[in-house]
């Protein structure tokens, strides 16, 4: 007995629902055509044998199962254990194959071959490529069908990996999935690629990356990913780039990091990597976003004649004035030098908030479509709305700057269970992600009141755990905000945005005695951050587990407390753990019952593995912050001061790494030095 993945899912959901059905509520449960369900039904005499006496069907009412409960385990168990699956693929489905095989494979498809692939009729077949022949029309590639011959692509190597990373973003954007040769995937790379290629590569990369410092967030680390899998892939598949790449601009630092990627890659992967695949990662590295900068001296002297032209445009627009010592110059060249090349080179880039600007930053979107004008007229080429819409992006930080109207910022609030490192580390990337976002405090989630911060108009919670009946809509979040968690923030502020500002209804009170407390309340934490400062070179410590234990065992001075302790910080690595993002530097803070005074250490472990989202890093540094469970928003703020300064001073960390103990104590004074000066003027 044989049964398709489809009539199977109809013959389930009737057998999970009580009475009749109809055939409408189960094609719209399964995404199917009530025609295909009345097909299916129609096979089940045949499919199902005696078992299908059990299935009643009425044209008023739909269909039901008519047995008794015995009965109904029997088919549920009968299916279970006898029926040979046969796949059913969606539409979707289908296209994605045969996408991926054409674009895969130059040789020509017969039609036949993918009806039998796919165990439909040729005629299905030829209408999903008709729908193919327009996806390869959108990304300018000609689909060829010749009666005798079969299906092929007309496209170069340069153009068929472009076409290969359109097919997987698009893939990612999809729902479902395909047990085809290239199933559409919902969270992973490995539900594309083969696990042991992708291993390596990810291997090399990482290896490049630790050396180079070369990648700058986790959507470039994704793209280049796959940009490297497809080189060793293709390479594999006797696929290799042989002609130059038009347009590719000199330059040396580019083209050599190039060469030691392919290096790597080799290594790893054992595959010999022809020069030709040099040249075109060297076009990858030039053109892609995210990566530590490149540009020939002839594109970066024209971004910036671009850049001050599109100031200019934009303050003539505007009537505003942007500063030139705001940050938004220099972060508008480095953007405009790989645009440049990507134009340049004819090479594509996705922008997934594209929509977004367009709908809800229009005006923006308008004026960053003027701008856009000086590098069309400057290049003779055409700009598309993805690079258009993160022109948008830039201006909409600038003009934010300059007090401009396009935004209404949404003041919130970001927690984490401590209220301390991983709030601070989260603030920093949300109020550079999100320009319309004012974060107001930080604070932590045992002690969080909603009521008060309505009364101060806070509008929106950015938390790193979830909040249980949370008054403020609230984003769940980790501390380094990735892509996908961007999108959740984008969506609450969206709707924040369409509401007025709210009014605060409490007014803080102040005073010389209460001014003079609270000073006195940041000296106190300065001085127990330096006071209990420890440095240690460790060659013991191999595992969190024994750092806890080591740490705790310093700084609490009972085994009572020292239990306490390293509960604490465990705990909060249930969280997940604080690993700056070039994976050499992690966190390991809380807040404890077991001590009442900050502390602050620094361990440069010899060798230390540590697993961090799904992979095994080695960490040179390990910053231990503690503080009091219950302590004064004063030393929160006191000691969030280094772990902001983690990730913004490279010198500190740099500091910190060496290990040595007068140097870290005179990184750390310099730290704390500024914080007090900064709140003294407040």
């Amino acid at each position: 007995m044989e049964i398709t993945t489809r009539q199977r899912a109809i013959l389930e959901l009737i057998l999970d629902t009580e009475g009749f059905i109809t055939l409408g509520s189960i094609a719209d449960s399964l995404g199917l055509s009530t025609r295909t369900v009345q097909r299916d039904l129609g096979a089940f005499p045949k499919r199902l044998g005696s078992f299908s006496k059990l299935i009643e069907k009425k044209s008023a009412n739909g269909v039901r199962f008519c047995g008794d409960a015995k009965q109904r385990q029997s088919l549920r168990r009968h299916i279970a254990d006898h029926t040979e699956l046969r796949p059913s693929y969606s539409q979707n489905e289908r296209m994605t194959g045969i996408l991926y095989t054409l674009l895969t494979d130059r040789e020509p498809h017969k039609i036949y071959s993918f009806s039998k692939d796919f165990g439909v009729t040729e005629a299905t077949i030829s209408a999903d490529l008709d729908k193919c022949e327009k996806w390869f029309n959108s990304n300018k590639l000609a689909l060829v069908r010749k009666p005798g011959v079969g299906v092929y692509v007309d496209a170069d190597e340069w153009q068929r990996r472009r076409a290969l990373m359109g097919l997987y973003y698009g893939c990612m954007e999809e729902s479902g999935s395909a047990d085809h040769a290239f199933r559409q995937p919902a969270a992973s790379l490995g539900a594309l690629f083969e696990a042991d290629l992708l291993d390596a590569v990810k291997l090399a990369l990482e290896e490049t990356d630790r050396e180079e410092e070369l990648i700058l967030n986790d959507r470039s680390r994704t793209a280049l990913l796959i940009h490297l899998y497809l080189i060793v892939r293709r390479v594999r598949d006797g696929a290799s780039i042989t002609v130059p790449i038009p347009n590719l601009s000199n330059d040396d630092g580019a083209r050599q990091l190039a060469g030691r990627l392919v290096k790597k890659l080799e290594k790893h992967c054992g595959t010999p990597i022809p020069e030709g695949e040099v040249e075109y990662l060297t076009a990858i590295l030039m053109a892609a976003q995210g990566l530590r900068g490149f540009g020939s001296e002839r594109s970066i002297l024209k971004a910036k004649n671009i850049a001050d032209k599109i100031i200019r445009i934009a303050e003539a627009k505007t009537g505003l004035i942007i500063e030139p010592d705001s940050g938004f110059y220099n972060a508008l060249v480095n953007h405009l030098v790989p645009t440049i090349e990507r134009l340049n080179m004819n090479m594509q880039i996705r922008n997934p908030m594209l929509k977004e600007i367009q709908t809800h930053y229009g005006s923006l979107y308008e004026l960053a479509k003027t701008c856009a004008a000086v590098i069309e007229d400057e290049l003779m080429l055409p700009v598309p709305d993805s690079e258009i819409g993160y022109i948008a992006i830039h201006l909409g930080v600038a003009l934010e700057d300059s007090r401009s109207s396009y935004i209404r910022r949404c003041r919130a609030v970001v927690c984490c269970p401590s209220g301390i490192v991983t709030a601070q580390l989260l603030a920093l990337r949300v109020n550079r992600e999100f320009p319309d976002i004012e974060i107001v405090n930080s604070v932590s989630t045992s002690n969080i009141d909603c009521k008060r911060l309505q009364e101060n108009g806070v509008e929106m919670i950015i938390s790193t755990v979830p909040i249980e009946d949370s008054s403020i809509p609230c984003a769940v979040v980790s501390p380094f905000l990735n892509d996908s968690e961007k999108d959740n923030v984008w969506k609450i502020l969206k709707v924040c945005k369409m509401e007025p500002p709210k009014e605060r209804t409490y007014v803080k009170l102040s005073n010389l005695a209460a001014s003079l407390t609270e000073t006195k309340a940041y000296i106190d934490a300065i001085l127990q951050i330096l006071g209990n400062l420890f440095v240690w070179r460790d060659d013991g410590c191999t595992t969190v587990a024994e750092l806890v234990q080591k740490v705790a065992s310093h700084m609490a001075p009972t085994p009572e407390q020292k239990s306490i302790l390293a509960n604490d910080l465990f705990a909060r690595e249930q969280f997940g753990s604080t690993v700056t993002e070039n994976n050499r530097t992690m966190l390991l803070h809380c807040r404890s019952a077991a001590v009442d005074r900050l502390w602050l250490g620094i361990v440069t472990p010899k060798c230390f593995v540590h697993s961090h989202n799904m992979q095994e890093i080695r960490l040179k540094t390990i910053l231990v912050m503690v503080a009091p469970k219950e302590c004064p928003k004063q030393s929160l703020e006191a000691i969030s001061a280094i772990s902001r300064a983690v990730v913004e001073e490279g010198w500190f960390i740099d500091a910190l790494r060496a290990g040595d103990k007068v140097d870290c104590y005179a990184a750390a004074e310099k730290i704390l030095t500024a914080f007090y000066h900064s709140i003294t003027k407040r």
